[in-house]
C-alpha cells in the first residue's frame, strides 16, 4: 500500500510539473509572437513597430533582450556629455543612439 501511496504523489507531482512547463512554454511562445509582430531590427537595435512598419521610439537594449531576455527600452538621458541612450536597467550605455518618432498616416 505504501508503494501505491508513493507512486500517485509522484504521480500528481509530475503532472503539476508538465503543467508549470506547459504553462511556461505558452509564456515563451507568446514573447516570441510579440518580438515577430510587433518589433523591428534597424542598425542593429530592436525597436517597437508603428502601425505602418516603420521603427518607433527608442530602442530596446541589446544586452537585456541578449542576456537576460528582456525587452528594456533605453532611456535619452541627459549627461556632461550631452544626450545618451543608457539603459535603466543594466546601466549599459549606447552613446548618441536615437530613436524614431512616428507619425501617423492621415
Amino acid at each position: 500500500m505504501s508503494a501505491v501511496a508513493d507512486a500517485k504523489i509522484a504521480l500528481v507531482d509530475a503532472r503539476e510539473e508538465i503543467a508549470s512547463r506547459d504553462k511556461e512554454i505558452d509564456q515563451l511562445k507568446e514573447g516570441l509572437r510579440f518580438l515577430r509582430e510587433n518589433t523591428i531590427v534597424v542598425r542593429g537595435f530592436r525597436f517597437e513597430k508603428a502601425l505602418n512598419g516603420s521603427p518607433m521610439d527608442m530602442p530596446f537594449c541589446i544586452r537585456c533582450d541578449t542576456i537576460d531576455g528582456i525587452l528594456i527600452r533605453l532611456a535619452k538621458t541627459s549627461t556632461k556629455d550631452g544626450y545618451k541612450a543608457l539603459c535603466p536597467s543594466c546601466k549599459a550605455d549606447f552613446g548618441g543612439e536615437h530613436g524614431f518618432g512616428y507619425r501617423p498616416e492621415s
